[in-house]
């Protein structure tokens, strides 16, 4: 049987524990990042729209799902060009430059989806 140096053992457990560092520092910056955008996220005003659930979808990823309550505003947002409906959700993004940006970091992914009557109407990325 095979007995590794203790070096060798030593920095084994040194590069699993700094990987295992690593990867929950990302998920506590998505958390900390869902956690801000319930507390600060806002919809348009007046645009017959409400912030449904704010969720992490995975290490650096979130989904913020908005409900177009209003029948004009779904009305209107489908006579859209695809194009066209990706810059409205996008509407929803945190805004470049914010308290949210510093808490996730640049390579984080947030997806919002414009929906209604249970049905995902548009689906757009946040630019960074």
């Amino acid at each position: 049987m095979l007995n590794p140096a203790p070096s060798t053992v030593k920095m084994l457990v040194a590069i699993i524990s700094i990987i295992g560092l690593a990867s929950c520092g990302d998920e506590d910056k998505t958390s900390a990042g869902v956690d801000w955008l319930k507390a600060n996220q806002e919809v348009p005003v007046n645009s017959g729209w409400k912030i449904g659930e704010v969720t992490a979808t995975g290490k650096g990823k979130m989904e913020i799902i908005v409900d177009l309550y209003s029948a004009t505003a779904a009305s209107k947002l489908k006579s859209l060009s695809a194009m066209d409906k990706g810059e409205v959700a996008r509407l929803v993004c945190p805004i470049r430059g914010t308290e949210f940006w510093e808490i996730v970091g640049t390579k984080a992914t947030v997806v919002v989806k414009l929906t209604s009557l249970g049905s995902t109407e548009v689906t757009a990325i946040c630019r960074r």
